[in-house]
């Protein structure tokens, strides 16, 4: 179970518990225990976890924010307000073959974190779990 101090005290961009709370916080963390394999991770398996609960409340604040919660929006390439135009390189930040982890920047890490442990995305697991997170 994750410690909601510690993560909040590593990712301080995550302590207000108004816009992120503690039960949110707990929520993406047990999803994240039950797509991590422990085992495979070692002593960065705390690490991992915090990335994967700080990735999923990223997307999950920006689903708030929108319009209509759920629609996905990629990475913002370039944008125009009237006459003013803004371009990025999001070409320099993404990791090859990231998919949905490239959304955040602690996703981004979490999939290099799982790349440099040699586990695809896909294979990072070993527990199973039911519909309530219940994991075994």
């Amino acid at each position: 179970m994750i410690d909601i101090d510690d993560f909040r005290a590593s990712f301080p961009e995550f302590s207000d518990i108004v816009k992120f709370p503690d039960a949110q916080v707990v929520y993406w963390s047990s999803v994240a225990e039950c797509a991590t394999n422990e085992v495979v991770f070692g002593c960065m398996y705390k690490n991992v976890i915090y990335l994967y609960t700080a990735h999923t409340l990223a997307l999950a604040f920006k689903n708030q924010l929108n319009p209509i919660p759920g629609q996905g929006i990629g990475l913002t390439s370039s944008k125009s307000v009237g006459s003013v135009s803004t371009s990025y390189d999001t070409a320099s930040i993404v990791e090859d073959g990231g998919g949905y982890w490239n959304e955040t920047s602690y996703g981004r890490e979490y999939f290099r974190l799982v790349k440099l442990f040699g586990v695809g995305v896909r294979q990072v697991g070993g527990n199973v779990c039911d519909w309530n997170y219940n994991c075994h």
